[in-house]
């Protein structure tokens, strides 16, 4: 026959993961920003050919302020 009994209580998580991950997430942006505005700089001393509006870093540092409110 089954056993029907439980086998340990249910805890549920404090909400920490979801901070590290926040930040741990927010981390990679920000340093992605900072090499997207090198590859800026590169292309307007003509070090880099690209075009400069395709590095375009306003909706990282959006998505970064999102973040730091959940962490």
């Amino acid at each position: 026959m089954a056993d029907n009994t439980k086998k340990g209580k249910y805890k549920p998580s404090s909400g920490k993961r979801k901070g590290r991950v926040a930040k741990r997430a927010a981390r990679k942006l920000r340093m992605k920003i900072v090499r997207w505005k090198r590859y800026q700089e590169e292309i307007s001393i003509n070090k880099r050919a690209s075009k400069a509006s395709r590095w375009n870093t306003d909706g990282l540092e959006q998505h970064v302020k999102f973040l730091q409110k959940i962490a």
